[in-house]
């Protein structure tokens, strides 16, 4: 999503990841079709579960067959076309961090220059 961000740079459009926490636990974007008639769709809240977003997707029967939960960082993780995590108002974010419950704990950390890898 980072990277589709940095190269469609055109208005009214969201490029984001929607993370849901806990029980609910599952991430994806809300869509993947960027036509000019899904700019609302792409800013939603919801997660694309059609096969075609199967590989950017993991629902939430997926995560709880594996017995994995995100235990924070839910909400919407937007991008800009600099490939910072987004407040909304264009400026990047503070660092964001997902973690991910299971037979260990791991996370991910996005820095607000953009810079995506595992936490320490």
């Amino acid at each position: 999503m980072q990277q589709r961000a940095m190269n469609d740079t055109r208005d009214g459009f969201c490029f984001q990841v929607n993370v849901f926490t806990d029980a609910n636990s599952s991430f994806g974007p809300p869509t993947l079709t960027y036509s000019n008639t899904n700019k609302t769709l792409s800013c939603s809240s919801t997660i694309d579960t059609s096969e075609s977003a199967e590989y950017v997707v993991a629902n939430i029967d997926e995560m709880l067959a594996d017995n994995v939960t995100i235990t924070s960082g839910g909400g919407s993780i937007k991008f800009n076309r600099f490939g910072c995590p987004d407040t909304g108002n264009g400026f990047c974010a503070n660092n964001v961090e997902v973690i991910f419950q299971g037979e260990s704990t791991v996370g991910v950390c996005i820095e607000s220059q953009g810079y995506i890898h595992a936490c320490d």
